[in-house]
């Protein structure tokens, strides 16, 4: 029903929030319309006119209907439209259209042949769409017989149809097919108008298979030079198997970026997906500002009788070098407590020079500085100065470069960076004098929707200290059952500098539009280990036969470590039930477990719950741990080892266009919680432990309203949520009434 909504081009006046009657925009035209002048002819640009009905456009929607019905199966569907006539307003007399469709029997397709070269046509047949996937129930048949098939409940449809050819397509240029066209693949119907079941011939006539001739690419750059440099690569005796680059006006590219970049080489059989993997690697290197990679049909020559394609490459290069000043918002996540609630601004300047070593690499210098801050704990309560260093390589570099280029079937990207941070956070009177970064990682890509990262490591040296009233402010977020020893431990974990060495593995899957996030789903589950080097230097290195959790760190001081290790996992989905409703689901779970003395995370890899991409209906990281109880907007400042979270959202839009972004409201309920580990320094706190039996009834869960003003590149986000179960109240529904809490962020909260 949404789908032939959607087809209909007779449209009524706007309405404001989808209200009844409520429209807005033709009452502003009808107010400029009265007012006349240049304040009404203002009016009527903001206004809608009145929605006349438009007799031949009707009739035509009435036709389109049918047309989508009879493409979708229902071959003798008729549809006729009426005017209703409404109650007179007025000058004018308002009008219901009404479609009223019989849309008739359906039509089935009842068996299916593919007329194809063999072995060709049968494992085409076994691939193809027809054949509905999953469970064949008890009668059912899917009888095989070479190329033909009897396929299940197989509605027609003429967009399935064309998605079993241009798969057929695909599936052909990837297996040397380089020729075939949209006439390559024809269907074929055996029945007449009135029949319910049809039977469906696909007949291929693919022609020869080929592989990749030479590839003669020309790179032209932005800055003359006086003799273009070329290079070429024999492949085979032939002279015409060969890669030949050459390099025009760039002095720094080198031409064996070009040669690595190609998915395919000269004899190899033809490949499209290799073509797309060629451009995407030049593409995604960043270095070319456009490549066009075009075969060259009128150079193709034969070997033995086979045909050769050959191919040529054109692309231009950007300018090497840019320096850009920007200002920006921000949502901070990570500083001093993982806070991802903040909301701020800030100035930097950028450095880049796109071509570094002349195979690709990007070189950036960043600095930049930043305010953040929440209502209630000051617009400027966190500010933070940062600069850093990052080299990308398009390639796997050293020193594991060879053992991950296998792994990835799409490319890797090595990208080595160092960054120094200073921040302070005044709510917990807390300053980081000095945070020194050094991280390798290694991106692979599987496939368009698979992707994997290694860590290897994440490093960080902390340099942390304390302003006046720190104690107070730090002390009070502490429960107060915990004794001397388990404070001291929380103290020196916040206030002494530390080090970090993690190495971390990360999967995700996605098939999701990453700002919009209409349709799809998004998988990521990620393991990692910190302090781990750090232990093996303090226990065979530094203080032989004994753990001291300390190593010596720059100016002859000591850096505490903490070993740990870390498990993580996050799923959402996302269905477009209507083509303006959208449901949305999150969960999320993680646990991480200190390794020895002294029982603790560090404080940036524990979990935390509440806020407004966490639990909404409490603060940011107020939830928890468990149900040990905590004044109201108090953060929970001991984290959790372990964490729960589950959430579904309906989000559906309100006003399509508006300023230049779509409104969408959103419902929400949220649910989740984190816990400490039997072992951790806080577990005497009452109910703080994880314990499985007891963990469903000290979910935290919240329930709200919420706006989103969606740009293409942005959305922008505005929550009201209230409680609806406590842990630290048990047995209490709506403890503190419909009293709420007001939530900003940017991009979705899942």
């Amino acid at each position: 029903m949404e789908t032939l909504l959607a087809s209909i081009r007779t449209q009524p006046n706007r309405r404001f929030l989808n209200l009844p009657g409520a429209t807005w925009w033709l009452w502003l035209y009808r107010t400029g319309e009265r007012r006349g002048g240049r304040l009404g002819q203002a009016l009527q640009d903001l206004g809608e006119p009145p929605a006349y009905v438009d007799l031949a456009l009707v009739s035509a929607d009435a036709e389109r209907l049918r047309m989508l019905l009879t493409q979708e199966g229902y071959r003798r569907a008729a549809v006729t439209a009426r005017l209703d006539t409404l109650r007179r307003s007025g000058h004018e007399t308002p009008v219901r259209v009404v479609f009223a469709i019989a849309p008739g029997p359906v039509t089935r397709i009842e068996r299916v042949v593919v007329d194809a070269p063999a072995p060709l046509a049968e494992r085409l047949a076994r691939s193809s769409l027809l054949v509905p996937k999953g469970p064949v129930e008890d009668g059912a048949v899917r009888v095989f017989r070479g190329a033909s098939f009897v396929p299940h409940e197989t509605r027609y449809s003429e967009r399935l149809l064309v998605d079993e050819r241009q798969r057929i397509l695909a599936t052909l240029r990837d297996d040397g097919y380089a020729a075939v066209t949209a006439d390559s693949v024809r269907a074929f119907l055996d029945g007449a108008p009135e029949d319910t079941t049809l039977a469906l011939a696909l007949r291929v006539r693919p022609g020869e298979r080929y592989r990749f001739g030479g590839f003669d690419a020309e790179i032209d750059g932005p800055v003359p030079s006086a003799q273009p440099r070329t290079k070429v690569w024999k492949i085979a005796d032939d002279p015409r198997l060969a890669v030949t680059v050459t390099v025009a006006n760039d002095r720094r590219l080198r031409p064996t970026m070009v040669r690595d970049a190609l998915g395919g080489r000269p004899g190899e059989p033809y490949r499209a997906s290799a073509l797309a993997d060629t451009k995407r690697r030049l593409d995604a290197s960043g270095v070319f500002a456009f490549t066009d990679l075009v075969a060259v049909w009128a150079d193709t020559f034969r070997v033995d009788g086979v045909p050769y394609l050959p191919h040529r490459l054109v692309a231009r290069t950007h300018p090497r070098h840019s320096l850009r000043l920007d200002a920006f918002v921000l949502q901070r996540t990570g500083v001093l407590q993982g806070s991802d609630g903040e909301v701020g601004t800030g100035l930097g300047a950028s450095y880049d020079n796109l071509n570094l070593f002349g195979r690709g690499e990007a070189f950036r210098l960043r600095v930049a500085g930043s305010v953040a801050g929440t209502l209630d704990g000051g617009l400027s309560s966190s500010r933070q100065f940062e600069t850093s260093a990052s080299v990308a390589a398009p390639y796997a570099a050293a020193p594991f470069g060879v053992l991950l280029r296998p792994l990835a079937a799409r490319g890797v990207r090595t990208t080595a960076s160092l960054s120094l941070l200073t921040a302070r956070r005044d709510e917990l009177r807390l300053v980081l004098r000095a945070r020194l970064g050094l991280r390798l990682r290694y991106d692979l890509a599987h496939t368009p929707a698979l992707s994997s990262a290694f860590d290897l490591p994440d490093a960080a040296l902390s340099n942390p200290d304390t302003l006046d009233g720190f104690g107070e402010a730090f002390l009070s977020r502490l429960p107060a059952t915990l004794d001397p020893v388990e404070r001291e431990r929380l103290l020196e974990d916040y206030t002494r500098p530390s080090s970090n060495a993690a190495f971390r593995y990360t999967l995700r899957y996605s098939t999701t539009q990453p700002i919009q996030r209409r349709s799809g789903m998004a998988l990521e589950a990620s393991v990692g280990a910190g302090g781990l080097l750090e232990a093996f230097a303090d226990r065979y290195m530094f203080t032989p036969d004994t753990v001291s959790s300390t190593v010596p760190g720059p100016g002859g001081g000591e850096l505490v470590y903490r070993p740990y290790v870390r498990f993580s996992v996050d799923a959402r989905r996302y269905w477009p039930v209507t083509p303006i409703t959208v449901v949305a689901v999150h969960a999320s779970a993680g646990v991480a477990v200190a390794l020895g003395a002294p029982g603790l995370v560090p404080f940036d890899r524990r979990f935390y719950a509440g806020g407004a991409s966490s639990v909404r209906g409490w603060s940011l990281r107020e939830l928890g741990p468990g149900s040990a109880s905590a004044e109201r907007g108090v953060a929970n400042i001991l984290g959790g080892d372990v964490r729960l979270e589950a959430s579904a959202e309906v989000r559906r839009t309100l006003v399509p266009l508006l300023f230049g972004a779509e409104w969408i409201g959103a419902s929400f309920v949220d649910a989740g919680n984190v816990w400490l580990r039997a072992g951790n320094p806080g577990a005497s706190t009452q109910g703080a432990v994880f314990r499985l039996p007891d963990a469903l009834g000290e979910l935290g869960v919240g329930t709200g309203l919420g706006l989103r003003v969606a740009y293409p590149f942005l959305v922008l986000r505005f929550d009201v949520a209230t409680r609806l179960l406590d842990p630290a109240l048990p047995g209490t529904f709506m403890p503190y009434g419909l009293r709420p809490t007001f939530y900003f962020g940017l991009g979705h909260a899942f």
